[in-house]
Formats: structure tokens, C-alpha cells, sequence
């Protein structure tokens, strides 16, 4: 992908880091924690700017951000809906390529009757992964 473009389309700075920090989110398998953003980019990264950066592509719809517990993990966001399996000991992470929030929707809207739209939502699902479930 050639990033400095989307930035420029999103009215976004194309900083370094900006480029080097979505790169990082490019090629990983997986949403990453704060922590290990900061470990993935160049040594001596401010934090602040880290987290500014994270702030700001996340308002512009170009990463998101997911919870498997009460800390944040960043991932970039994509065309395809798609949500994750977490193993509760490992903590291995998989993507699952579906969304039943589709077929959903009509039926959430119709619940939530003081709600006039709905924008957005978080499914995450939880459990052992093969190895962890070995007894």
C-alpha cells in the first residue's frame, strides 16, 4: 500500500513515523498492545507521539482498536469486517473472517429503541487454543 497517499487523502500529516508505525501494522498477524507497538518501531520512538499517531489514524478509520481485556491492542482496520478468538491462557490471537452483525443489525435496531442508528460494535470470543487445551 502506498501510505503517504491515504494519509494525504485522509488530510493527515506523512510523518516518518507515521509510515514506519502503519508498515509495522501492515505486516503483523495480529492487533498489538502499546507496549508492543513501541518494541516493533525504532529505538528512542516518543510515546506521546505514539500514542498521538494511534489517536489520530484511528479517528481517520485507517486503525482500530480492539479489547481482550482492559488494555487496548491496535490493528489496522480493513474493508472486511472480522473479529478474534483468544486463548485465556496463551493469550494466542486469531482472526475469524466473518461478522454475523449483518444479519443482526435489523434485529439490534428494533431492541435498542432509544437508539436512532447504530455505529459500530465490538465482538471478541474467548477460549483454549488447541495446545493450551492439551491436558
Amino acid at each position: 500500500m502506498n501510505w503517504a497517499d491515504i494519509l494525504r487523502k485522509k488530510s493527515l500529516r506523512c510523518t516518518p513515523g507515521r509510515l514506519v508505525l502503519l508498515r509495522a501494522l501492515e505486516v503483523s498477524s495480529r492487533p498489538h498492545s502499546f507496549p508492543e507497538l513501541l518494541s516493533l518501531l525504532p529505538k528512542g520512538t516518543d510515546r506521546v507521539t505514539l500514542y498521538r499517531s494511534l489517536e489520530q489514524l484511528g479517528t481517520a478509520g485507517l486503525v482500530r482498536t480492539v479489547y481482550f481485556d482492559k488494555d487496548p491492542r491496535y490493528e489496522l482496520r480493513d474493508e472486511h469486517d472480522h473479529h478474534h478468538v483468544v486463548c485465556t491462557s496463551c493469550g494466542k490471537i486469531q482472526d475469524i473472517p466473518l461478522c454475523a452483525m449483518a444479519s443482526l443489525q435489523q434485529a439490534v435496531s428494533q431492541a435498542a429503541t432509544k437508539f436512532a442508528t447504530i455505529t459500530d460494535h465490538r465482538f471478541e470470543v474467548f477460549g483454549l487454543c488447541k495446545t493450551c487445551a492439551k491436558p
